[in-house]
C-alpha cells in the first residue's frame, strides 16, 4: 500500500531575514526590570516596548522615541518592566481585538502577590516561590507555606521574578509557546487550573463492526479485518496531518488552531510523544504531543511543504498479551520551508515510524451487541537506521 500525505515533523531550525534599526543584544538578565522584546533570531532588544500593531506588523518604540515596524512573524514575545509578557502569536487576527490585547499588556501592573515563579520544564508546570539563593546552578527558595526547597536550573525553562525581572533558561523560541500554555496557572498564583471532567467523548473508531473469534478470552481479528483497520489507521494519520497544517497556517485564527490541537490530541494515546531533532542537535529527543503542537504555532516560515511518500505498515497489526493489537507505520518525509522572500531556506528528507494501537470495546445497538475497535496513534520516532 503506497500513500502520500502531509507529515508532522518540522525542523527546529529556521532562518529569518530582518533589518534591526534598534540596538539588539543577546538575551541576558539585567539588574533592574526593563522592557524587552524577543525576536525570532533569539536576540533581545532592551529598553524597547510594543506600542501598537497593524494587520501584519508590530510597532516597537525604543528609549529614544524611535518607532520601528516589524512583521509579526519576526517578533516572538515581549516582557514589560512590570514582568508581564505578551506572546505575539497569541494576538488576534482581528485588528481591534489585537490592539486591545496590546493595550491590556501595557497597562497590566506589577504582580502584587510577592511571589517569584519557577517555570518547570518536565512536566510543564509552575511553582510559586520566594527565592533566597539564585546562583549559576541552583535556586534555593521558600514555598508559600514557608518550607525550604531547591531546584537545579537545568530543570527550568524560565524564572519570573517578583520585581518584574525574568530569566530565560532555554531558547526564547522554546520558552514562548510554553509560557502561553502555563499562563492560566500563573494567573492562578501558580496553582494548576482544575477543569471539570467533560462528558467522555465517543471513541474515535472505524465504522467496522466485527464478530471476532474469541480464543482464550482474547479477541482475534481476521486478516480481512486487520487490513481494513490498517487502512483506517492511515486515515487517522491523515487527520493528524490536517491538524498540523492548520496549526502552522498563518491564515488560520487562534481559535481554529486551538481546535486543531484538541482534535489532534484525541487521535493519540495518552502520553504519546514525538521525536524531534535539529541541525545543531541531531540526536532525536522526545517531546510531548501538546508541547510539540504549541511549538509549531510560532514557526516563522512563510510557507511549508511537508509530504510523506511510500507510507505503509512495516509491522502489521498483531495481537499483544493484554488483548490489544499494535503495529507500525513508516514513511519517507520530504520537508521544505520558504522564507520571507519566497526562497527555500530549509529542506530535509528523513524516515519516520508511527506506532498504532487498537483496543476493543463492546457496543450495543437495538439490543444487539457487537465488538468494535478504538484506533489510537502512539509515539512517533525518527528512524535512525535509515
Amino acid at each position: 500500500m503506497k500513500r502520500r500525505l502531509y507529515t508532522l515533523f518540522v525542523p527546529v531550525v529556521f532562518t529569518v531575514g530582518y533589518c534591526l534599526s534598534i540596538n539588539s543584544i543577546k538575551a541576558q538578565v539585567l539588574d533592574t526590570p526593563k522592557d524587552i522584546v524577543y525576536l525570532f533570531t533569539g536576540d533581545a532588544a532592551f529598553d524597547v516596548r510594543i506600542t501598537d500593531v497593524t494587520a501584519d506588523k508590530v510597532l516597537l518604540k525604543d528609549d529614544k522615541g524611535k518607532v520601528s515596524g516589524f512583521t509579526r512573524s519576526n517578533v516572538l514575545m515581549a516582557f514589560s518592566q512590570q514582568g508581564n509578557f505578551l506572546i505575539i502569536n497569541e494576538l488576534s487576527t482581528d485588528l481591534d481585538s489585537a490592539r486591545r490585547q496590546v493595550k491590556a499588556f501595557l497597562a497590566a501592573p506589577l504582580r502584587s502577590d510577592g511571589n517569584d515563579y519557577l517555570i518547570i520544564a518536565n512536566p510543564l508546570s509552575v511553582k510559586a516561590a520566594r527565592i533566597v539563593v539564585d546562583n549559576n546552578n541552583i535556586v534555593n527558595y521558600k514555598t508559600p507555606e514557608g518550607n525550604s526547597a531547591s531546584i537545579n536550573k537545568n530543570e527550568l525553562l524560565a524564572i519570573l521574578y517578583r520585581d518584574g525581572r525574568h530569566k530565560l533558561l532555554k531558547s526564547p523560541g522554546e520558552v514562548a509557546p510554553l509560557l502561553a500554555e502555563v499562563r492560566p496557572d500563573l494567573e492562578n498564583g501558580g496553582k494548576p487550573i482544575v477543569k471539570p471532567n467533560p462528558d467522555p467523548a465517543p471513541p474515535i473508531v472505524d465504522s467496522i463492526a466485527t464478530v471476532a473469534e474469541n480464543k482464550g478470552n482474547l479477541l482475534v481479528l481476521t486478516d480481512d479485518e486487520k487490513e481494513k483497520y490498517q487502512e483506517s489507521s492511515l486515515h487517522r494519520l491523515d487527520d493528524f496531518i490536517v491538524a498540523v497544517n492548520t496549526v502552522t497556517d498563518r491564515n488560520r485564527s487562534n481559535d481554529e488552531k486551538d481546535r486543531a490541537i484538541n482534535d489532534a490530541l484525541k487521535l493519540f494515546a495518552d502520553g504519546a510523544t514525538i521525536e524531534v531533532n535539529s541541525v545543531k542537535n541531531p540526536n532525536p529527543r522526545p517531546v510531548s504531543l501538546k508541547n510539540y503542537l504549541n511549538r509549531l504555532r510560532v514557526l516563522p516560515y512563510r510557507k511549508t511543504t511537508v509530504e510523506w511518500y511510500e507510507v505503509n505498515f512495516v509491522e502489521n497489526l498483531t495481537p499483544t498479551a493484554d488483548g490489544l493489537y499494535e503495529g507500525t507505520i513508516a514513511g519517507e518525509q520530504r520537508f521544505t520551508a520558504q522564507g520571507a522572500n519566497g526562497r527555500t531556506v530549509y529542506s530535509d528528507v528523513t524516515r519516520k515510524n508511527v506506532r498504532v494501537r487498537l483496543s476493543s470495546y463492546d457496543k450495543t445497538i437495538d439490543g444487539k451487541a457487537s465488538t468494535r475497535w478504538h484506533i489510537l496513534l502512539g509515539n512517533i520516532k525518527i528512524n535512525v537506521e535509515n
